[in-house]
């Protein structure tokens, strides 16, 4: 996959994205520069608690219908000194859903640091509708299935999690999302699965994909279990 850092992708310049377009439209430019920030984090807020309803107007069909409702002057006012380009190129690439998940990374510390660079080294690291899809719902004696069943009908996409207890015990946490980004289910996986994992994910894979193969393994059907990709 191109480097996000490299150059802008399209459907990345400044005005195309979803929240391009609903800063910029309400924005008030009539308030001091010296409160932009302000105004910025209110907005970002506000934009985290809308729902998948509330977002969809800011989300057309293609990038290219993408208007911006500002001039050049405004958006490098209100866009440009908060967003690095590897930022805006990951906006584009996280619209692919499980082909191309976000990897997040909260642990920095100095000892762990090795297990990162040889997780960088080995793997690409690139530092939504509520109705699910129809499965069979578990039958009488598999109770212990359902909450993985109930977090497959509302899963739309993952993200991959880099914190401390992921680099000591050298297990990248998977987080399976729902259309709103709340985490409905969550797996660990061997960096040295990560390719297999990710030419799943590539070829149609999901969560209700990957539990096919749990069979009746009750560990399987625990958050947190370790998946075997084979």
């Amino acid at each position: 996959m191109q480097s996000t850092a490299d150059k802008i992708f399209e459907g990345a310049e400044l005005g195309k994205l979803p929240f391009d377009i609903f800063a910029l439209e309400r924005w008030d430019y009539s308030r001091p520069v010296e409160q932009d920030q302000e105004q910025w984090d209110h907005l970002a807020r506000e934009w985290l608690d809308l729902d998948a309803r509330g977002r969809h107007p800011y989300h057309p069909l293609t990038p290219e219908s993408r208007e911006a409702p500002a001039t050049a002057e405004q958006m490098s006012r209100v866009l440009v000194p908060r967003q690095t380009m590897k930022e805006r190129n990951l906006s584009v690439v996280t619209e692919m859903g499980h082909g191309s998940p976000v990897w997040l990374r909260t642990c920095y510390s100095p000892e762990l640091a090795s297990v990162y660079t040889e997780w960088c080294d080995s793997m690409e690291l690139d530092s939504l509708d509520d109705v699910g899809e129809y499965y069979d719902p578990p039958g009488e004696g598999e109770e212990f299935k359902m909450p993985l069943y109930e977090a497959k009908l509302k899963e739309k996409t993952m993200m991959f999690l880099i914190d401390e207890e992921a680099l000591r015990d050298n297990l990248i946490k998977v987080l399976w999302l729902d259309i709103h980004g709340a985490c409905v289910w969550d797996n660990r996986l061997p960096p040295d699965d990560m390719l297999a994992f990710k030419g799943r994910m590539f070829d149609g894979g999901s969560l209700a994909d990957l539990s096919e193969e749990f069979e009746d393994d009750e560990e399987m059907y625990e958050r947190g279990a370790v998946l075997n990709i084979n």
